[in-house]
C-alpha cells in the first residue's frame, strides 16, 4: 500500500505543473490569471470529491474487517481506472483538429475584446 500511495505521490506531483502550463499557454496573455485559477480550482475540487467518493466506497468494508477492506477497495480502483480513461478520452478530443480550430476563434474572439475600443 506504502509503494501504491508513493506513487500516487510522485505521478500527481508530475502531472499538475504539465497541467496548469497547458492551460495557460493555451490563453491569451490577459486571460492567463483566470486559466491558471480555473485549472488550480478544478484539480482541489476534483482531489476533494475523489477523496469523499473513495471513502463513501470503502467506509463500510471498515466496519466488517481486513478482508471487507481490500474488497471494497477494489471498488475504488475500478472508479480510478474508469476515471482515468475517460482523461485520456478528454486529451485525445481536446488535442485533435477540431480543437485547434476552436482555440483560433477562441483566440481570435479574445483579441478582439483586448483591443482597445476606438474613441468616437
Amino acid at each position: 500500500m506504502i509503494a501504491i500511495y508513493l506513487l500516487f505521490g510522485v505521478f500527481l506531483g508530475a502531472v499538475n505543473p504539465p497541467i496548469t502550463n497547458s492551460a495557460i499557454s493555451g490563453m491569451p496573455r490577459s486571460m492567463a490569471g483566470l486559466a491558471g485559477s480555473l485549472a488550480s480550482t478544478g484539480r482541489q475540487a476534483g482531489t476533494t470529491l475523489g477523496v469523499a467518493i473513495s471513502g463513501t466506497i470503502i467506509g463500510p468494508g471498515l466496519a466488517h474487517g481486513r478482508t471487507a477492506f481490500t474488497g471494497a477497495a477494489h471498488g475504488v480502483w475500478w472508479m480510478i481506472l474508469a476515471l482515468g480513461t475517460g482523461i485520456v478520452v478528454l486529451g485525445l478530443v481536446s488535442t485533435g483538429r477540431w480543437a485547434s480550430r476552436t482555440a483560433v476563434r477562441a483566440a481570435a474572439l479574445s483579441e478582439r475584446m483586448d483591443a482597445p475600443v476606438a474613441r468616437r
